[in-house]
């Protein structure tokens, strides 16, 4: 489960992709992430005028295949568009983004692509049908922390 995660070139996997929870519980655990490493108080970081939602980040670099790609393919422009980053009204926007995303998001990204988020976080494998939680529709995004507490629930009573 570890370095299979992710594929050639450092592309995370479209499995890994399927496996996340939605964006919501991302941040949670994000900040969970950061917090058991001792490092608190995690804030957005503003560009040109605007509050970069971390999780929103993760998920716009995820989605383009993770850090790896994205600079190979310079695509931290496409990054920005994505967040509504106007990058003509403040010339370094791109490279502010990708600075502020290897000092707050890579290391959590690794840790998605090796595979101990899933294991730390009691993650199973996404039900059938459903994909990438960034085409989720509101109602599977609902449901999707709900199987998840179920199946945790689950878990604990069969260990009691």
């Amino acid at each position: 489960a570890g370095g299979a995660a992710a594929g050639a070139g450092g592309r995370l996997s479209e499995a890994v992709l399927r496996r996340l929870p939605p964006v919501q519980t991302l941040r949670m655990h994000m900040h969970q992430y950061y917090a058991s490493r001792g490092i608190t108080g995690l804030t957005s970081p503003v560009i040109g005028g605007v509050e970069v939602d971390l999780a929103g980040l993760l998920m716009a670099v995820l989605q383009r295949g993770g850090y790896d790609v994205v600079t190979e393919r310079k695509s931290w422009r496409d990054v920005n568009l994505a967040l509504g980053l106007n990058t003509s009204a403040q010339s370094n926007t791109t490279a502010l983004v990708r600075n502020h995303y290897e000092k707050l998001l890579l290391a959590f990204e690794r840790y998605i692509a090796n595979g101990l988020y899933f294991m730390e976080f009691n993650i199973a494998a996404a039900p059938a049908g459903v994909g990438f939680p960034g085409r989720l529709s509101g109602a599977q995004q609902g449901a999707w922390p709900v199987q998840q507490q179920q199946q945790q629930q689950q878990q604990q009573q069969q260990q009691e």
